[in-house]
């Protein structure tokens, strides 16, 4: 996402997808926003893959902090 953002992971990876060539290209709706996307030079996102977490199964342990869940 770095390569692509011009601008580090941060906050040990928090904060690196909080950007407005992610965000725009994810969020823009294309008939609306196109010029807004040509003249900052965003992308489309067609496709947005998540791998999840097991929270119930983390939260439930006995060692579970906030930070961890």
């Amino acid at each position: 996402v770095s390569d692509y953002t011009n601008f580090p992971e941060i906050m040990d990876g928090r904060v690196k997808t909080i950007n407005p060539m992610v965000g725009g290209g994810i969020l823009g709706l294309r008939d609306q926003h196109a010029n807004d996307a040509e003249n900052n030079d965003i992308k489309w996102i067609d496709l947005v893959v998540c791998n999840l977490y097991p929270f119930s199964e983390t939260i439930s342990r006995e060692d579970c902090t906030d930070a961890l869940a």
